[in-house]
């Protein structure tokens, strides 16, 4: 995630289409490179993308994601920019962008609608190990998904535990043995199924067979049986060991302006329809900051970006501030043409109404 420093808010824009406007100021720049690994991606697509909208007028933020074969690259516009106009400078830049590979796909400019995108995300980083962030991660899904009005929290950039059996093809020949034969004996090894029924003093019990793999221990130890009908473990022909996952999707953020390329595991929390973004973005903070001062090690860094709820307090703050002056500048009037009496019962009468109306569009 690569972050640039706020600017000043000019203070001439009010208008009520500007209001609707600041809402979504958000875009993504899509590019499909088929058969490309995550790495690849990020090197060769997502990077340029990047040097080429970080200097772009109006671009607050950048931040970028990169999985096998798609690099995904959302731009952040400051609130008082006019949003057409952005995203046909944004749709410019992105026409001049060359050097990319030759046979990646149009680049696609989308302008993101917050109905379908996270409410808000956060980046887990400070640490090298992206095995310990992925299990941070999974920890703080669990927890997160718990909380009232998340629909669902999905993650980018995890990598997970997998066990690798690699298979010499001489060792093979050597037992008169075939690859299929092995991986039907893992596969036969790696059994859970149900067993049949148990009947005794009036009580059916189900009973399920478990042999299921557990660890590395367990793939290791398979029985294989040989040509002369000797039987030896899996770890006597082959390799066994546990490794990490292809990395499906990339993730970094930004520590500080000297290091901006870190490692990181993202979350992007997901509303369901109705649900209040201001109280759920609200709990998803509480949550974390628990889990910082319980268990999740200080050294890992914690970061927050695309916060709806910003964007959310910001309306409200603007709406009860132009409702106050308006409400004073109608008691003025009133009191200099009419008399203070008229000016106290409008003044009165204006919220009471708004309060009321409130009140039967809530029930």
């Amino acid at each position: 995630m690569i972050r640039r420093p706020p600017r000043s808010t000019p203070s001439n824009s009010s208008a009520a289409s500007d209001v609707y406007k600041r809402q979504v100021p958000f875009a993504a720049v899509v590019g499909v490179w088929p058969g490309s690994s995550a790495r690849d991606v990020e090197e060769l697509v997502t990077k340029p993308i990047e040097d080429s909208l970080i200097n772009l007028e109006g671009v607050k933020e950048v931040t970028s994601s990169s999985r096998l074969g798609i690099s995904t690259v959302s731009v952040e516009f400051f609130a008082e920019e006019d949003l057409d106009e952005a995203i046909r400078r944004l749709r410019e830049s992105v026409d001049d962008i060359t050097g990319l590979p030759s046979d990646v796909e149009d680049l696609q400019v989308i302008e993101v609608s917050f109905s379908d995108q996270p409410i808000v995300t956060i980046s887990l980083g400070g640490i090298d190990d992206g095995r310990l962030l992925s299990l941070y991660a999974e920890d703080l899904v669990d927890v997160l998904e718990d909380i009232k009005g998340v629909a669902s929290v999905d993650v980018v950039g995890a990598r997970n535990e997998e066990i690798k059996v690699v298979v010499s093809p001489n060792r093979l020949a050597e037992l008169g043995l075939t690859i299929g034969q092995v991986i039907n004996y893992i596969g036969s090894a790696n059994l859970n199924a149900p067993f049949g029924q148990l009947e005794t003093e009036g009580f059916n019990y189900d009973l399920r067979l478990l042999g299921g793999f557990e660890d590395v221990g367990d793939v290791a130890s398979t029985p294989v049986t040989l040509r002369d009908g000797r039987v030896v473990p899996l770890s006597d022909l082959a390799e066994v060991r546990m490794v990490l996952s292809e990395a499906d999707s990339i993730s970094r953020m930004g520590l500080n302006e000297e290091n901006r390329g870190v490692p990181a595991v993202t979350m992007l929390v997901r509303k369901k329809t109705g649900g209040n973004i201001v109280k759920i973005v609200d709990r998803v903070r509480e949550e974390i900051r628990k889990a910082e001062d319980s268990w999740l090690p200080a050294e890992v860094e914690v970061a927050y970006f695309v916060d709806s709820a910003e964007a959310v307090r910001e309306s409200l703050n603007n709406v009860a501030k132009s409702g106050a002056q308006t409400l004073v500048i109608v008691f003025a009037l009133l009191w200099v043409f009419l008399g203070w009496r008229a000016a106290v019962i409008t003044a009165l009468s204006v919220p009471l109404t708004f309060f009321m109306s409130f009140i039967v569009i809530f029930l």
